[in-house]
This record gives structure tokens, C-alpha cells and sequence, in this order.
């Protein structure tokens, strides 16, 4: 068992993948410890095919987190992965001989990979959600769900960031947690949207596991991620809470479902871009304010200038200012979001 643990940590593995995908030796960046690469395609798979697979796995993540986020399993499965990253501690594989395609996240920890967590996780969640909700192809659904699985995972080898052995626990360790949760999945959503207490324990709860996230020695974007990741899901599920408050979702009796699909028509294409467009414009208009202003009520308060980026990594002002922001912004997507929709006549 222990050879076969250490064999899946081994960097040839990771080097051998790049490879096969056509990833070549480029040049030394100046970076310490980090090996930029050449692609070319000179292996049995191009590389371009490794490249559409490391754009999803490096920026999928941040992408689906918002959609994501108003699923609690999701959130759960996230912070465990960031928190044994910090626990565990086992680095990256080396570089070289890896080559190294990302350096944001470089000084964080390998173990488990959450982006395969992620990946998992949020597909997975969506299809055990939805399938007796609505008729659709179950084999469909398994085969959407085991292919974004499968290049979100493969994609952190080609980028150089995980071993085989991190990618293969942070799918199993969500595998686990999925089963193990899914037959409480509807008494949890049904307390979220019914109980009174909802926004002070979304907003509590949250913040007060990302004050208590574990130590980090040296300083990584871990706390920071988990705390936008945390915050997010907070705002959402506040924002579902009000939904129900405010009559813009119902309560479904069990009688009536499960939901045909709506035929693919163009008066629904273009309602469902309109409410893509203004939803998106909503976000991130939001976002900007709320990230101008939480900044600089928390420094006002800290005694420090929003301009000093060694000031802003400390706890109590990553914290505060990255779980409100993102707050702000899950509220504003999945409540702000349908009720303008409703005043605007795109429900």
C-alpha cells in the first residue's frame, strides 16, 4: 500500500502526461522553482487539447463557485479540501522536472487537489439534485457529470499543479461526503428556505470557520479563496431564504414532479440571454461597489491603507473584507437577480 501511495506521488507520472499531451521543455522563468513550458505538438495528443483542459481546470473553479455556492454540499466538500491543504502540507510536485503552467496558487499545498473536488462535487450534486426533479436521460446526465469529472481533473497534471495522487483523493474524498450526505439533502434544503434563523447562522457560521481556518506559514491564497468561496455561499443561501420570503420560489408538492424540459425555442433563447446579460451586469457591477466600499470601511476601521497589499493579507482584514464582498455578491445574484427579473418581465 505504501509503494503504490508513493508511486502515485512520483513527478514522472505528471512529466509523462505533459508529454504524452505534447507539452515540451520551454524555459527557466525567473521565478524560483518555476519551469514555464513550450507546447508543441509532437505528442499522440495535441496540445491544444491539453490547453482547453488547463484553461477549465485553472479558471472553472472561480467560474462555477457563484453558481455553485447556493449548494451547501458544494461548499462543504471546498472547505474541507482547502482546510487539509493546510493541514496536510504535502507540496506540490517538484519543478522541475513538472513544468509548472500556473503561479498564483504555487505557494499553496497539493493535497488534495479541490479542483478536482470541485469538479466532483458540483456536477455530481447537480445530477443527484435534479434527475427526479425533471425527465431527462439519466445515462445523459452520468455522462455530462463523469466528462467535466474527468478534464477538470486531468488538467491539473497537465498544468504540472497535482500529483496523480492528489487528483485521485480529492475525487474519492467527494465520492465519500456525496454519499454519505445525500439522503439528508432535502431536510437540509427545506430548513434553509423555512426556518427564521437561516441568515444569522449563513452569515455566522461561515465567517467564523474562515476566522479559525488554520495557520498558514508562509502566507498563500488558501484563507483568501476559502473565505470568497464561504462567503459566497453565505450570500446565496440568504438570497435563497429571501426568494421564499418574497414568493419567487415555492414549495413543489412531490405529486407534481418530476418537470418536462421546455422545448428549445427562440422567444426562450432570447429570454434566457437577456436574463444572462442583466444577471452578469448585476454581479459585477455589484461586486466592484462592494469590493471599493467593504475595503475601506475594514482598513478605516484596522487603522491600515487599502492600498497596502501586505496590510490587506492579514487576518482580520482578508477575512472580513472577502467574506462581506463576496456576501454582497451572493445576495445580489440569487435574490437581487429574479427580482429584477420579476419587475422586468424576464421570470
Amino acid at each position: 500500500m505504501g509503494n503504490a501511495v508513493e508511486k502515485l506521488q512520483e513527478p514522472d507520472l505528471v512529466t509523462r502526461f505533459q508529454r504524452l499531451c505534447g507539452l515540451l521543455p520551454g524555459r527557466v522563468d525567473t521565478c524560483p522553482r518555476t519551469v514555464r513550458a513550450g507546447v508543441r505538438g509532437s505528442g499522440p495528443l495535441p496540445g491544444c487539447i491539453g490547453g482547453c483542459g488547463a484553461l477549465r481546470g485553472a479558471n472553472g473553479c472561480s467560474c462555477t463557485n457563484c453558481a455553485a455556492s447556493q449548494d451547501l454540499r458544494s461548499e462543504v466538500v471546498m472547505y474541507l479540501g482547502q482546510v487539509l491543504k493546510d493541514k496536510i502540507r504535502w507540496p506540490r510536485p517538484p519543478s522541475p522536472p513538472v513544468l509548472r503552467l500556473e503561479t498564483r496558487v504555487e505557494a499553496e499545498y497539493g493535497m488534495p487537489s479541490t479542483h478536482a473536488m470541485a469538479a466532483t462535487a458540483i456536477p455530481f450534486a447537480f445530477l443527484l439534485t435534479t434527475m427526479d426533479r425533471y425527465h431527462y436521460p439519466l445515462e445523459f446526465g452520468v455522462m455530462v457529470a463523469l466528462l467535466l469529472c474527468v478534464l477538470v481533473s486531468l488538467s491539473r497534471l497537465y498544468t504540472g499543479m497535482h500529483s496523480v495522487l492528489d487528483v485521485i483523493c480529492g475525487v474519492v474524498l467527494t465520492a465519500v461526503l456525496l454519499a454519505i450526505s445525500f439522503p439528508f439533502w432535502d431536510t437540509m434544503d427545506s430548513l434553509i428556505i423555512h426556518s427564521n434563523l437561516t441568515p444569522a447562522l449563513a452569515l455566522c457560521g461561515p465567517f467564523l470557520l474562515c476566522i479559525h481556518y488554520p495557520e498558514m506559514n508562509p502566507w498563500s491564497t488558501t484563507r483568501g479563496d476559502t473565505t470568497i468561496i464561504m462567503g459566497a455561499w453565505a450570500g446565496s443561501t440568504i438570497a435563497s431564504w429571501l426568494c421564499y420570503q418574497f414568493s419567487l420560489t415555492q414549495d413543489v408538492p412531490k405529486e407534481n414532479l418530476p418537470f418536462e424540459l421546455p422545448s428549445i425555442t427562440l422567444g426562450l433563447i432570447r429570454n434566457m440571454m437577456s436574463r444572462y446579460l442583466v444577471g452578469v451586469s448585476l454581479v459585477v457591477i455589484t461586486r466592484q461597489l462592494s469590493k471599493t466600499l467593504v475595503l475601506s470601511i475594514v482598513c478605516q476601521v484596522m487603522g491600515v491603507s487599502p492600498t497596502d497589499t501586505e496590510a490587506r493579507k492579514d487576518l482580520w482584514v482578508e477575512v472580513p473584507y472577502k467574506f462581506a464582498t463576496y456576501s454582497i455578491v451572493g445576495v445580489s445574484g440569487f435574490f437581487g437577480g429574479p427580482l429584477l427579473f420579476h419587475y422586468i418581465g424576464l421570470d
